[in-house]
């Protein structure tokens, strides 16, 4: 839910945040009653498609994709979903080579690697990659 109160505040009109872990997705929603931000938040397991819940400026999907069962779900709902950017965060140690089913010409004109975050709270190493694509 963070990351919604963060892009209200940098300026977004509206924020939709998926969580498949209810307590989570429940925690974010609690915490809404508190921040009065203009936030949904959808408990959904990204295994299987999103219903249509509109098109957004930006997406961001942050390292969540190894663990999914299926990845074709989740870029379905990139794609439906993207109007303009997404930001992609990896996992520890990965490139975009290992995201070629997602990051690719065919759902991107642009793949920029913009740096690398943090592996974890308990460390400071960083190969998370963050990658900024554009659509169309």
């Amino acid at each position: 839910g963070m990351n919604c109160y963060m892009a209200v505040e940098l300026g977004a009109t509206k924020a939709v945040g998926v969580e498949a872990n209810p307590k989570i997705a429940s925690a974010a929603v609690r915490l809404n009653a508190y921040f009065a931000m203009p936030c949904h938040f959808i408990m959904h397991d990204l295994n299987e498609q999103l219903p249509d819940i509109g098109e957004f400026d930006t997406v961001f999907c942050f390292s969540l994709v190894a663990h999914l069962r299926s990845t074709d779900a989740v870029v379905a709902t990139m794609k439906r979903t993207a109007a303009k950017v997404v930001y992609f965060e990896g996992h520890a140690n990965t490139t975009q080579r290992d995201y070629e089913y997602l990051l690719n010409s065919d759902n991107f004109s642009t793949i920029d690697l913009i740096g690398h975050g943090c592996d974890g709270i308990h460390t400071t190493t960083r190969t998370r990659p963050l990658f900024r694509c554009e659509v169309g």
